[in-house]
């Protein structure tokens, strides 16, 4: 179902409504409505997959989310000799399982390290200065390379795009420039490890020194800070599947000589935006794989882009939006309260 067709029946689903009601909802607002519950949807299908892996309805979940099922490798750095965390990327909406790539010592005490500099290329978002037309030239360049382009992108789904409705809509611009950056490097948003920079586009793990982007006509350059950090050498040969857990279910899983961290089966834990994995002195880790649902693109009527969702599932995010919006539409400040809902959307 494309993005026309999921307003279409949004629209007539809630006409029954819409005598007792001062005004219908703008295009936006439905987007945001739809996009909203596409995040619901996901999280709930990925609970389910998290919490009951063998079921025999886990099939029906995958299904649900199948268009968005992948996988990655990230770098794991030691944070104590016997652990080791990786800062999950933007693109991760899920994470539903690790992969620990691990090397029995063999006896040893410690095994090899590498220190390695990581160079991360930040990017500061600032908001648009335009009068009118927020956000319709959006370029974006690395090492004077343009990698993203507003334009050609609106182009290439068949729509002229003449801009946002102001300049706090910087989260719609961000919400697609997010995942297409996301699809070419590793990228945080704000946050890496234990470094917060607010309002910046985080590019981890490359060697190029420059990067910029132009909003309206007001160009921004990026700065560059580098991280010393170590890492234990690992061949690429072994991995083994990691338990994963919360933080609050990890001190359950210490206590007993078969449930702790071991080599054919390492302990893992998400902590705030990182992946905890936990070794002994008889193993190390030097790197993860995770397998995660990934962060849809943004359903969005002015751009033509559509929900990434397989088609079997939206109907159920049209079902989801249309009842949505009719308990909404029982508070009579619902006008309000929608409009700051979408100037809070966390990217």
């Amino acid at each position: 179902m494309e993005v026309q067709a999921m307003h279409i029946t949004v629209e007539q689903g809630i006409q029954a409504i819409a005598g007792n009601v001062r005004r219908m909802l703008f295009s936006e607002e439905i987007d945001w409505i739809l996009n909203d519950q596409v995040d619901q949807y996901i999280g709930t299908h990925a609970s389910s997959l998290r919490e009951k892996p063998g079921a025999a309805d886990s099939l029906v979940h995958l299904n649900r989310l199948s268009s968005l099922l992948t996988s990655a490798p990230i770098p794991a750095y030691q944070e104590t000799p016997l652990r080791v965390r990786s800062a999950i990327p933007y693109s991760v909406a899920e994470l539903l399982s690790v992969e620990a790539n691990v090397k029995n010592l063999c006896g040893e005490t410690y095994g090899p390290t590498d220190r390695k500099r990581n160079t991360l290329i930040l990017l500061p978002i600032k908001k648009s200065i335009a009068s009118s037309e927020w956000y319709k030239t959006v370029r974006v360049f690395v090492n004077l390379a343009e990698v993203f382009n507003m334009q050609h992108y609106a182009t290439a789904r068949g729509v002229t795009f003449n801009g946002f409705q102001g300049p706090d809509e910087d989260w719609r611009m961000l919400n697609v420039l997010l995942p297409e950056l996301a699809d070419r490097y590793e990228v945080h948003w704000e946050i890496y490890g234990d470094l917060y920079f607010p309002s910046t586009i985080i590019i981890s793990g490359l060697s190029e020194s420059s990067a910029s982007i132009e909003i309206d006509g007001t160009s921004t350059n990026a700065t560059v800070q580098y991280l010393t950090q170590t890492q234990y050498i690992v061949p690429e040969e072994n991995p083994m599947p990691a338990r994963l857990y919360f933080q609050t279910n990890l001190h359950q899983m210490r206590v007993g000589a078969f449930s702790r961290t071991s080599y054919r089966s390492p302990l893992a834990y998400l902590q705030e935006n990182m992946v905890v994995t936990e070794m002994s002195t008889s193993f190390i880790v030097g790197g993860i794989r995770i397998n995660y649902v990934k962060k849809p693109r943004r359903i969005d009527l002015s751009l033509n882009q559509h929900c990434e969702l397989p088609d079997s599932a939206h109907s159920d995010i049209c079902n989801l939006t249309i009842e949505h919006i009719k308990l909404m539409r029982e508070d009579p400040n619902w006008e309000a309260k929608l409009k700051q809902n979408m100037l809070r959307t966390t990217i």
